[in-house]
């Protein structure tokens, strides 16, 4: 049995460490206990954050709704992180089909960043797929002034261009596109679309020949007629041969299957549609 002096002094020594630890910490050993215990939490917080974040980015648009959701309803992220989770939500919804629903997404993340050269190419891509170019022609003019180096904005311009009939311009952008990369033939195949309709037979039966040539090997009977000038058969054959490759929306038609069918390559997308 401890002595009461003995006993005294471990009060005393235990009264003095709980007095060091206030004045260490300035917090009592319960609020110790409770400080622990939100740095767990805030530790799973931030796990549970990274988890959402590379959920976000994933090719599973389910997966990536679902996170980029929580990102975004968290209240928790920069301005900047908010734009970037609204983004990828934008594809995820893109890769369903759900054009709207992405529109929106790069609505509401270009008020954040308006200069987003990628959510502007999106929004256009986006508004391609639902035929409307008058919308999608601003949003990738912008894409291509915010980053001028990127084939892809290039390509969905020229596309956008041609629908609107601008060949001219769609054929400036095809070969920007081709000087990027000289063997993607979806460029070889608008590019030749629009070709047809400025009229330049020629050299619109030479990029078809080329994208066809890209695509299944030579395509000897047209190089042929080019060489001999054959120029009404390469018209006909032309024609006959975008007629088929053609496809028709609601009694709209549209020539640029690249886009739209598995024949050719579509656009990045920034891997949206991947």
């Amino acid at each position: 049995m401890l002595k009461p002096l003995a006993y005294l002094l471990l009060v005393l020594a235990a009264s003095s460490s709980l007095s060091i630890a206030q004045s260490d910490t300035g917090k009592t050993p319960k609020q110790l206990l409770r400080t622990k215990a939100e740095s767990a939490a805030a530790q799973v917080d931030t796990q549970s954050r990274e988890e959402n974040w590379k959920s976000c980015k994933s090719k599973d648009p389910d997966r990536s709704i679902t996170a980029c959701t929580a990102l975004i309803q968290s209240e928790q992220e920069s301005a900047r992180n908010t734009a970037a989770a609204l983004d990828d939500r934008g594809l995820a919804y893109a890769r369903k089909r759900d054009f709207d629903r992405a529109i929106q997404d790069y609505d509401h993340s270009l008020q954040i960043n308006p200069d987003s050269a990628t959510a502007h190419y999106n929004r256009g891509v986006a508004y391609e797929f639902k035929y409307d170019y008058d919308r999608a022609f601003p949003d990738l003019d912008r894409a291509v002034q915010l980053d001028p180096g990127d084939a892809d904005s290039h390509f969905c311009r020229g596309l956008a261009l041609e629908q609107r009939g601008d060949y001219e311009r769609a054929i400036r952008d095809f070969d920007q596109v081709l000087r990027t990369n000289p063997k993607y033939a979806p460029a070889f195949y608008n590019r030749a679309i629009s070709y047809w309709h400025r009229g330049s037979y020629s050299r619109a039966a030479a990029d078809y020949g080329r994208w066809r040539r890209l695509k299944s090997g030579p395509v000897t009977l047209v190089q042929v007629c080019v060489l001999v000038g054959g120029l009404s058969f390469v018209v006909g054959y032309v024609r006959r041969s975008l007629r088929s490759s053609s496809q028709t929306n609601g009694g709209k038609q549209s020539h640029f299957t690249s886009l739209f069918s598995e024949e050719t390559t579509k656009p990045n997308v920034k891997s949206v549609f991947d």
